[in-house]
């Protein structure tokens, strides 16, 4: 993740992801999580997330899923609950997933890889 000036501001990004499946190939999906922004900056600050998507398979191994929901932010200047979309595709164990925050006092771009862990 870089920031504004061009810096490095690293993220981590941790999520408990529980689907449903509402038919053979539809399933609804849960984001409950938090994001730890600008750790190498030295002033980190939290995001809660919360979102809903529809996921479903493009083939044996891949699939992809869109929805929206809740940005929580905490820093001192933006702390708000902002609305946000989501999608994200995924093959086997990666996905990568883009969101956007949208209001009037904030707009985000967010890029996300991760490794999913099923237990």
């Amino acid at each position: 993740m870089f920031d504004s000036d061009g810096g490095r501001a690293g993220a981590l990004f941790v999520s408990w992801t529980p689907s449903y499946a509402l038919t053979s190939g539809l399933e609804l999906k849960a984001y409950l999580g938090g994001i730890l922004t600008n750790i190498f900056a030295g002033k980190s600050f939290g995001i809660g997330d919360l979102a809903l998507t529809l996921k479903t398979p493009l083939s044996s191994s891949m699939w992809a899923e869109a929805g929206g929901g809740l940005q929580y932010w905490t820093g001192t200047r933006l702390r708000n609950t902002y609305p946000q979309i989501k999608a994200a595709i995924g093959y086997e164990c990666f996905q990568v997933t883009y969101s956007s925050v949208f209001d009037s006092l904030l707009t985000t771009h967010q890029v996300m890889g991760s490794i999913l862990i099923r237990l």
